[in-house]
């Protein structure tokens, strides 16, 4: 009895510390003395493979993959093409340069990883995993949206001037969390992850309920929203991909629960809310913010958000070199951004040229079906799986730079992909998977 409490000890304490260093890879934030979390995360990652055979064994395995080995080679010659770019143009930035070698080093980093995760997560997955990684991030952006005195201790050690004044105008409900990014990038990361939860919920949360499955959906939503409404197109893909994982009939009884668990929950909150003025301030505050397009219809009786517009605004027809072969800059010399937007297509555009952004952007679908084909037979309903990643990813990158460049975001993608290569390799599931639904 006390050797398999010791051993249930041990597995525990073995998953707490993957979590966390899954944590700290993908949010990226910076630390006292040590610097940016990620970094440390991957060192971390490297010295626990030095004393495991087992872990040394699957990171051998999966770096020889070539998946993996194509996804090397795609940032450094996305890295080597971006230096050749604007050098031919005589301009010289090599800002883009940062992120691509993030991106390259990061991906090394993922297979470590996943080398970690597969010996010691027992019978859990790396779609727990990254549920769980959600949870932390969830747990952080509530109880800093509910605490000033943790929101500012937390903030002072993470968050620049310059970060604290360009969330000033949000009134406290965004920039929360502990991540590198305080908008669209955490937005996006949590949007993933929302869609990662509704992939948990389908086929790996076997110990769930209606009222469980509910609460956690709502929290985790309220995070998400709150690093940034981008983040709803996450959850809303995931939940259609939940309907699908189901039967009809499983549906229309699980809609009804929903239903009634959700008038019940939300009926209770209300009056609770209500009659507790701190909590008042803090949702009025956080719907200002969230549903600010129906306070916009209240006010002027329009829908219009100053965001969406402005991201409008940024879409126009450059020059034809710009069109064609590209600029080879990416921001200007007071630090802003080239022709001031930041809309993902038109920065490909600008600094690349059209021609090698759509080839960009052709070989990331040719990557996604290359996933889906390694991990089809280990992996549940991957086809739909990866469709939807493809449609969440650029519809992200319409707002932002997404594709082959958010880091966080490719961290995910690379985590999930390489843990179901390596299932594949070593013909095993690493867990059994419960269908609720037909194949796709």
């Amino acid at each position: 009895m006390l050797i398999s409490r010791i051993n249930q000890f041990a597995d525990k304490t073995r998953w707490l510390a993957l979590v966390l260093l899954a944590f700290c890879f993908v949010f990226a934030f910076p630390l006292p003395v040590v610097g940016n979390s990620a970094y440390l995360a991957i060192v971390l990652s490297f010295a626990f493979l030095l004393v495991s055979q087992t872990a040394m064994n699957c990171f051998t395995s999966l770096i020889k993959n070539k998946f993996v080995i194509s996804s090397l080679v795609i940032f450094l010659f996305l890295l080597l093409f971006s230096l050749f770019v604007t050098t031919l143009h005589n301009q010289y930035d090599f800002t883009i340069g940062r992120t691509l070698t993030n991106n390259f080093l990061s991906t090394f980093g993922c297979v470590a990883l996943v080398s970690l995760i597969f010996t010691y997560a027992g019978k859990r997955n790396i779609i727990d995993l990254m549920v769980h990684v959600l949870f932390i991030q969830t747990f952080l952006i509530l109880i800093m949206l509910l605490s000033p005195e943790v929101r500012e201790l937390i903030q002072s050690f993470i968050r620049t001037d310059s970060q604290l004044e360009r969330m000033a105008t949000y009134n406290n409900v965004r920039g929360l969390g502990v991540s590198g990014s305080v908008a669209f990038g955490l937005a996006i990361t949590m949007g993933f992850l929302g869609f990662l939860l509704h992939y948990w919920f389908a086929f790996y949360n076997k110990n769930s309920n209606s009222l469980y499955t509910f609460i956690i959906f709502v929290l985790c939503l309220l995070a998400a929203l709150s690093a940034g409404r981008t983040a709803v197109l996450g959850f809303a893909v995931g939940f259609v991909f939940y309907l699908f994982s189901m039967n009809f009939s499983g549906l229309l009884r699980s809609s009804f629960k929903q239903v009634v668990i959700f008038g019940f929950i939300v009926s209770s909150v209300t009056v609770y809310v209500l009659n507790n003025e701190f909590l008042m301030e803090v949702a009025f505050l956080y719907s200002r913010y969230v549903f600010r397009f129906v306070w916009n219809y209240l006010e002027t009786g329009s829908f219009a958000v100053n965001s969406l517009t402005a991201l409008d605004n940024m879409y126009f027809i450059p020059p034809l070199q710009e069109v064609l072969i590209g600029s080879g800059q990416y921001i200007n010399f007071d630090g802003t951004h080239y022709m001031h937007t930041d809309a993902g297509y038109m920065r490909f555009m600008l600094f690349f040229g059209g021609t090698p952004s759509l080839l960009i952007y052709v070989i990331y679908i040719f990557m996604n079906f290359w996933a889906y084909e390694n991990v089809k037979s280990v992996m549940p309903r991957s086809a739909l799986f990866y469709s939807m990643f493809i449609f969440i990813s650029f519809v992200f990158h319409y707002k932002g730079e997404v594709i082959f460049f958010s880091v966080a975001f490719m961290k995910i993608f690379y985590l999930v992909t390489f843990y179901y290569l390596l299932c594949n390799k070593l013909n095993t599931t690493n867990q059994a998977v419960e269908w609720k639904g037909f194949t796709f």
